[in-house]
């Protein structure tokens, strides 16, 4: 273009403007803004126009980077010369900019962004005109790599944001969502961070209204609510209870409740917590406003994939079986809601969910050990997820049994009844579940037990307990939960009220269910003495006591013994140990105490509790004089002593005792045939047998579960060496070896030593063993019995056979008839799931070969396309060679050039730092230069303050109080009404005599005959006609006196006082004619002060009244005053506020009448 085409701008100022340097372009940018101001103040608005277009077109579109970095800063010189007229050129200002935004040179990008600045900072409201393309270029360069675009472009956002704030009146929101919605779901942080930002500055302001378009946005803040960054999550969720605080506190429309509801249920499915807590509880707070439930329904299907209970009831029943543990207590809560709220509708589903959730009270893998790996603490990490995956468990079975109490009082038949028929059969079947697991039992028991009991009524739960286990086949599993019962009975605050109908029997229910819970509690004999000492039967438990004689008395007897003692010395049996102080009316009780006491060990401590509990019965001690004779002389009644009470009458104790002599037998008799031959068992890994003389052909097992004697079919007779040989081969099992086989005694009794070679075989399966136990029977020298080598054959033969079985299955062997259709059930139940999963991927097989199958001319066709994709790839990797040989070529010439442009730029970053220095220089000397006009004009203020300020009139303050003439505050005189202490008018001379010494050093004046010292309340006057002892004599200006007495020397003082003011007068009045005091003094030294009436007062306290003297004292002061006001017309102008004399007519002090 020809210098012509560039008018008005000047070729010199074109070519300025297009340099390389940065400073010539500001100066050329700097010469533009000086010219468009003088085209403004002539409104010549067409060559304003032109220089738009120019520095638009020419300039800034240019694809040369000078030109539109010299473009840039002139549009924005330009703009701040416009002023408020910029807005006519707006067309020609904003767009070519944002052009610019998109630059592939980060200084045009940078420079864009300042020239924005500047031009926004003009044009104001009209920018928002331009707001979304502005919006758009600005959400791009936050994420500029280059540092210096990215702060010039946030310095852009602040001032669009300052400027939407101020016009939010004329800022359009709905035009800019579409745009939101576009950009908001972008992934890099900065951008992210930069549309949160606005969002929650257009929420803030209550005009935008932005809740109306949260359904329009709320996705894609879900998206930047999962960005792994912890800034923007925290900005974003913030941003979310902003929304929430002001959605609860507005009217909105139902279908936008609608439309959020369906975002949030999408959200909820995602995999990062924080998206799925904030859907959660967005959808928790919608459902607790009443007034949009209805809005809600039709998406409940979101959370559940049918709403029928049925299909409801399936989902849960599979989240139970296979779900992990907090999926699981999810579900377990569920349940329980809807057994609370659909009582009636859940019935039919009770058959269908008991196994389920009997299966979770059994769940062995809660109890597994969780391994968890960590490369800073392994084992501290494995305790915190058992104790984690313990509390999972714990609340589980809290949960099923508070769904099976529920259950149990749902729909009962029978009214007179608490429970229906489920609450039997859940009783039966937990039951049959402690019978057949152990560790269950010895897990949870007790926690199952007392949680049922505070959840049902605890009377009925033993009540159907004992009845349940009164017919249990199994005499030791009765044992052990007749042991477990009485134990929470005696010990559990759940079982409080039921101890207390126990101990009263005041009725005949009470009566019934101690006698149903003592058939049961005949199972152990312990357990059934402490239920006679709890219901107070003391007569009955010596009886029992006694009987004890009869049993085989074992380690684990004498330790219930044991416990027995410590809860009598506990609270639960305080009253039993108070009917102790009661000796002749509980003689049963004390022989009771005493047969227990000869249970014991002497040397344990139980032994020495229960006996030093015994010496402190009263006369008891006395009555027999040691435990041996004590011992000797308990006799028991065998009808004992009728009690009282009617309910106690009712019950037949000799029956129950002929009853509790039967299951002592029974138990007898069971331990016979489980334990028939005795083990002697030298160490964990080792069994004694004892084979007695009894003819059998086969050896004798015990089940493995429930350790009962097995009877084996004959068919096993046939299982020789060769049937068992691949069966030895294929099992990793190590062989039992005998070490010792003898015969000992005359009755032909084999003892056979067994070294126990299997490691798996849990300990527990039968009392002190770790393998299943075999009985053999007798080998007597009769020549139709098998020899000794052979039955030890037999007996490795049916070993290795069951020791295949176990491992074959996650269950050992050999099983009873009993524990093997329990198995059976439960294998039932797992094989009608898998048969489910079975079905389920088959269907899923079906459907996947259904979408799979393709056509043969589709396969055709593909293949074809195929090849021709292949022809493509070839001549594109062609094509690709050809451009890559080019492409090197042009690396070259762009490596040339980068060589040279990384020299020019060298040598601007070198003038940019020297400006800077120089410009840093500049800020530094502007700086000082304000640091010293501001201290410059704080001097001259403090100055003008001080010089109006009169040192005489601020030290001395003379005025009136009442009839009391004041200085600073002090009163001079004194009144019979009122009494001023003598130290105030002491203090007053002493300022009064300060002041007219001043005010005479201000006139050089030299007082004849008198010179005042000023020593404030001890002020005096030094007479220098008088001369003795080397001083001249003191006048003092100041008294001690409390009442008016004769002081000489005072009243000269007051004299001299006056007199000295006299000649002050005097002196003023050589000086100034005009000069003239209120009230004359008269110049004979006499101490006389006349008013304006010509009446005399003295100065001198003796010769005058209170009243007088006061007077004159006051009059005195006024003369000082008006001398003051004199002395201070006199000072310079620039010290004093006014120059003028004060006339008699307006004294400084009221004339007193």
């Amino acid at each position: 273009m020809s210098d012509r085409d560039y008018l008005p701008l000047s070729a010199t100022l074109v070519k300025t403007l297009t340099d390389k340097l940065y400073e010539k372009r500001k100066t050329a940018a700097l010469e533009i803004e000086k010219m468009v101001r003088e085209l403004v103040a002539t409104q010549n608005y067409e060559q304003i126009e032109r220089i738009c277009k120019i520095l638009s077109e020419h300039f800034v579109l240019s694809q040369n980077g000078n030109f539109r970095r010299g473009g840039l800063i002139g549009i924005a010189a330009l703009a701040i010369a416009c002023g408020k007229e910029a807005q006519r050129f707006r067309q020609y200002l904003v767009p070519p900019v944002l052009q610019c935004f998109l630059d592939n040179d980060p200084k045009v990008r940078y420079y864009a962004c300042e020239s924005l600045y500047n031009i926004a900072k003009v044009l104001r409201t009209v920018t928002l005109s331009y707001f979304n393309e502005i919006f758009d270029c600005l959400s791009k360069l936050v994420c500029d790599l280059e540092p210096t675009v990215k702060s010039g472009a946030e310095l852009c956002d602040r001032l669009l944001k300052d400027i939407v704030i101020e016009t939010c009146t004329q800022f359009e929101v709905i035009a800019f969502i579409p745009l939101l919605r576009e950009r908001i779901y972008v992934r890099n942080a900065f951008t992210r961070q930069f549309i949160v930002s606005w969002v929650s500055l257009l929420t803030s302001v209550p005009e935008f209204d932005m809740v109306q378009y949260l359904p329009e946005i709320m996705d894609g803040l879900f998206h930047i609510l999962g960005d792994p960054n912890p800034e923007i999550r925290k900005s974003c969720e913030i941003l979310f209870s902003e929304f929430l605080t002001i959605l609860k506190s507005s009217q909105v429309q139902p279908d936008m409740f609608e439309d959020m509801t369906r975002i949030l249920i999408q959200n909820c499915q995602s995999s990062d917590e924080l998206i799925q807590y904030t859907g959660l509880y967005w959808l928790r707070e919608f459902l607790n406003m009443p007034k949009y439930h209805q809005v809600l329904l039709p998406h409940s299907a979101g959370f559940v994939p049918d709403l029928t209970i049925t299909k409801m009831v399936e989902v849960l029943k599979n989240q139970i079986q296979s779900g992990a543990s907090p999926s699981r207590i999810i579900a377990l809560g569920w349940i329980h809601h809807l057994f609370e709220c659909l009582q009636d509708k859940m019935v039919a589903h009770i058959d269908v969910l008991f196994p389920t959730l009997f299966r979770v009270l059994n769940d062995s893998s809660d109890e597994s050990p969780t391994v968890v790996t960590s490369t800073h603490s392994p084992l501290l990490s494995r305790r915190k997820s058992n104790k984690q995956q313990h509390q999972y468990t714990t609340e589980a079975v809290l949960l099923v049994l508070q769904v099976f109490a529920l259950i149990s009082t749902s729909n009962r038949i029978n009214t007179d009844r608490n429970y229906n028929d489920y609450f039997t059969k859940f009783i039966i079947v937990l039951m049959d579940l402690f019978r057949t697991d152990r560790p269950l039992l010895e897990a949870r028991g007790s926690f199952i037990i007392r949680q049922l009991c505070m959840l049902l009524s605890p009377e009925d739960i033993y009540k159907t307990l004992s009845e349940t286990l009164a017919n249990e086949p199994d005499s030791n599993f009765a044992s052990i939960m007749v042991k477990i019962l009485s134990s929470i009975l005696l010990t559990s605050t759940e079982l409080h009220d039921l101890r207390i109908k126990l101990k009263n029997l005041q009725s005949t229910e009470s009566a019934d269910l101690f006698v149903c819970l003592y058939k049961t509690w005949c199972h152990n004999p312990i357990a059934l003495v402490a239920l006679c000492f709890l219901s107070q039967n003391y007569d009955h438990a010596c009886r029992l006591v006694q009987l004890f004689a009869e049993i085989e008395v074992t380690v684990d007897f004498l330790i219930e013994i044991d416990k027995l003692v410590q809860l009598i010395e506990s609270p639960i049996f305080t009253y039993l140990r108070l009917a102790l102080l009661d000796v002749e009316n509980n003689q049963t009780l004390i022989r009771a105490l005493c047969g227990l006491l000869m249970l014991l060990p002497g040397k344990t401590d139980a032994f020495h509790i229960l006996r030093r509990r015994l010496e402190c019965v009263p006369n008891f001690i006395d009555k027999f004089t040691s435990i041996d004779k004590r011992v000797a002389n308990l006799k028991i009644a065998t009808n004992g002593t009728e009690t009282t009470n009617d309910s106690r009458k009712m019950i037949n104790f000799d029956e129950l005792q002929q009853f509790y002599l039967s299951i002592q037998n029974k138990h007898v008799d069971s331990k016979k045939q489980r334990y028939r031959y005795a083990p002697n068992v030298s160490d964990d890994t080792k069994m004694t047998t004892t084979i007695p003389a009894t003819k059998s052909p086969l050896p004798q097992f015990a089940c493995q579960v429930c350790g009962n004697f097995l009877q084996q079919d004959s068919s096993l007779e046939t299982i020789d060496d060769q049937i068992t040989k691949p069966i030895a081969s294929s099992t990793t099992m190590c062989d039992e070896s005998y070490n010792e086989l003898q015969q000992a005694g005359s009755d032909g009794t084999i003892v056979i030593r067994k070294t126990l070679g299997r490691k798996r075989l849990s300990q527990s399966s039968l009392d002190s063993t770790n393998s299943f136990a075999f009985v053999a029977h007798d080998l007597n020298k009769d020549s139709e019995q098998k020899s000794m080598r052979e039955y030890r054959n037999d007996i490795n033969i049916h070993e290795k056979f069951y020791d295949f079985l176990s491992e074959q299955y996650t269950f050992d062997h050999p099983l009873c008839q009993e524990c093997t259709d329990t198995l059976l059930d439960k294998l039932d139940v797992d094989l009608q799931m898998a048969s489910h999963e079975l079905q389920s991927y088959q269907k899923l097989l079906e459907q996947l070969s259904s979408t799979t199958n393709v056509q043969q001319d589709d396969y055709e066709k593909l293949k074809q396309d195929l090849f021709d994709l292949d022809e493509e790839e070839k001549r594109l990797k062609e094509e690709l060679a050809t451009l890559e040989k080019e492409s090197e070529r042009t690396q070259e010439e762009s490596e040339k050039l980068t060589k040279e442009e990384h020299v020019l730029e060298a040598e601007e970053t070198r003038f940019l730092k020297d400006y800077n220095e120089q410009k840093r220089l500049l800020y530094e000397a502007e700086d000082e230069q304000k640091s010293i006009d501001n201290q410059t004009k704080h001097a001259r203020a403090q100055y003008d303050k001080l010089s109006k300020t009169n040192a005489f009139n601020a030290a001395f303050h003379i005025w009136h109080q009442e009839h009391f003439g004041t200085i600073n505050g002090f009163r001079l005189g004194r009144l019979p009404s009122i009494t001023v202490e003598w130290s105030e008018i002491n203090a007053g001379l002493g300022q009064a005599a300060l002041l007219l010494n001043s005010l005479a050093k201000r006139i050089d004046l030299q007082f004849h005959k008198y010179r005042i010292v000023p020593l404030g309340s001890y002020s005096y006057i030094e007479d220098t006609n008088e001369y003795k002892n080397g001083k001249y004599a003191q006048l003092p200006l100041y008294t001690a006196r409390r009442h008016f007495t004769w002081d000489t020397q005072f009243d000269k003082a007051l004299v001299a006082f006056l007199d000295c003011v006299n000649q002050f007068k005097l002196t003023i009045e050589s000086k100034n004619q005009r000069f003239c005091l209120p009230y004359k003094m008269t110049e004979k030294g006499n101490g006389i002060i006349t008013d304006s009436n010509g009446y005399p007062f003295s100065v001198r306290c003796q010769v005058s009244s209170e009243e007088q003297w006061t007077k004159a004292l006051k009059y005195m002061l006024t003369n000082l005053k008006w001398g003051l006001t004199w002395i201070t017309s006199q000072l310079p102008d620039d010290m004093t506020i006014s120059n003028t004399i004060p006339s008699p007519s307006s004294p400084a002090v009221t004339s007193p009448r």
